[in-house]
């Protein structure tokens, strides 16, 4: 009785948390850091879920402290997850072959290594929630892998963003 109690409240406690999550996917290339905010406001987030593995851009305003500083100023939090970001290997062999198709099925392998962390994310994640990477192409980025998981667990819809690329 009581297990079958603690599985109702487990069910009923991420129906409940659905309703009150959405996801977006959001990517920098091509964006200054102001038409970025511009859209994660627009958008009414208000956490970003930062998915590169390493949180750094050579793009003034996009590496992890200046962007938690700017978020705040919109009083959007910030979060780094370098477990959901894109091992090395498969980024090097993604530039040398160019080869989409293999970087997001080799990723999938990937992230199903990161199951209890994406678990705990689907509990805990609550709002409107932006994952972050650079391609601006949410279907040529790890991130729509992450997403999606994301998505399955917590029930919550998908939208994915892009920012203005005009100045």
């Amino acid at each position: 009785m009581q297990q079958a109690d603690a599985t109702h409240r487990a069910a009923r406690s991420r129906h409940h948390r659905s309703r009150h999550t959405q996801l977006f996917t959001i990517g920098y290339q091509g964006v200054s850091a102001s038409a970025l905010l511009a859209t994660l406001r627009g958008a009414h987030v208000t956490k970003l879920l930062d998915v590169r593995a390493l949180p750094l851009s050579h793009r003034a305003g996009f590496s992890k402290t200046p962007l938690a500083q700017l978020l705040n100023t919109a009083h959007i939090g910030y979060q780094h997850e370098r477990a959901l970001g894109a091992p090395r290997a498969l980024r090097q062999r993604l530039r040398r072959d160019r080869d989409v198709a293999r970087f997001l099925s080799e990723f999938r392998r990937h992230l199903a290594s990161q199951r209890p962390r994406l678990d705990e994310l689907a509990r805990t994640l609550e709002g409107r929630v932006a994952l972050l990477c650079f391609e601006r192409d949410a279907a040529e980025c790890h991130r729509s892998v992450v997403a999606a998981a994301l998505a399955r667990r917590t029930k919550a819809p998908v939208t994915h963003l892009q920012a203005s690329t005009r100045p």
